[in-house]
């Protein structure tokens, strides 16, 4: 079977009360390139958006717009920024180019926000 992408590891972790750092894995236990980042997840508008998320999940028939697109959305924006956004990018032109897709796979620590609950 032939491989039609190529990956591209996101890491996301908690550094303190609402900073992140989203960070790319070299290969060697360092890092290619990395974005710190704030998001606050204390607000009430956060807590209602998670929520939403959540009942979305359970519940997807109820889902009726792209709320959970847009809020996916502001978390790419925010996670794939500086460094980080611009080795992306250059990931994906290259895999563009050798006519392949690009898998963004994401490793979120325990401390984030919008890890999955079981």
């Amino acid at each position: 079977m032939t491989t039609t992408h190529q990956d591209f590891d996101l890491c996301l972790e908690k550094t303190a009360q609402h900073e992140f750092v989203a960070y790319i894995p070299d290969g060697d236990d360092g890092r290619a390139a990395e974005h710190a980042f704030t998001l606050r997840t204390d607000t009430l508008r956060m807590r209602e958006d998670l929520q939403r998320l959540e009942a979305y999940s359970l519940h997807k028939e109820l889902v009726k717009d792209d709320f959970h697109v847009q809020f996916g959305r502001m978390l790419c924006q925010a996670a794939l920024g500086g460094d980080v956004g611009a080795l992306f990018a250059e990931r994906l032109a290259a895999a563009r180019t050798d006519d392949m897709g690009l898998r963004l796979r994401v490793r979120v620590d325990e401390g984030a926000p919008w890890q999955g609950r079981a």
